[in-house]
């Protein structure tokens, strides 16, 4: 029974930091073991590629993985203990990596269907989609413009997405805080 409440109050702390905006210990101290960087300005480009790089070396994507054992925070079980994940652990590691920058993140789940699948349906037809369409990423949100989608899973980002041009330009000292574009002096 002690197992079943430690699980719980790891889900209670979790949804209290999410509505907080803020990072249970555990996890920020995972967060700052991965990424193993100095505190320093960067732009929101950077932080997404540093993200990108810290996933691509800390975790190998697998169908086929445990989860969650109760005995450890679940990105911190697995950053350092299984090393592997699918969609919902990119999405999770990414979500909270960039909470720990200080940008506005959260979690989504849904389905996705690339665009390859979707050429087989003719316009108007009906699409079922089932839980093999499953998927979780991150969303960061930038004032004015919203949620944006940020993809980590392996297989599912797109050269396209990946170069999508130079970053926004906003700074960041480990925590990332949105700024109104300086203007050139005249």
């Amino acid at each position: 029974c002690t197992g079943y409440v430690k699980i719980i109050d790891g889900i209670l702390l979790a949804a209290k930091c999410f509505r907080e905006g803020t990072l249970p210990e555990e996890t920020a101290a995972a967060i700052g073991r991965a990424l193993d960087l100095p505190a320093e300005e960067r732009t929101l480009s950077q932080i997404k590629d540093i993200i990108l790089q810290t996933l691509e070396s800390r975790l190998t994507y697998s169908k086929s993985v445990v989860s969650y054992t109760g005995d450890a925070d679940f990105l911190t079980y697995a950053l350092e203990r299984s090393g592997s994940g699918y969609s919902v652990h990119y999405a999770t590691a990414a979500a909270l990596m960039l909470r720990y920058f200080g940008v506005p993140a959260r979690y989504v789940e849904g389905y996705f269907l690339s665009a390859a699948e979707a050429g087989h349906y003719a316009a108007g037809e009906r699409i079922v989609l089932t839980e093999r369409n499953a998927h979780a990423w991150a969303e960061y949100y930038l004032d004015g413009v919203g949620w944006i989608p940020f993809e980590t899973t392996p297989g599912y980002t797109d050269d396209e997405e990946l170069n999508a041009g130079p970053g926004t330009g906003l700074k960041a000292a480990r925590y990332y805080r949105q700024t109104e574009p300086e203007l050139p002096e005249e």
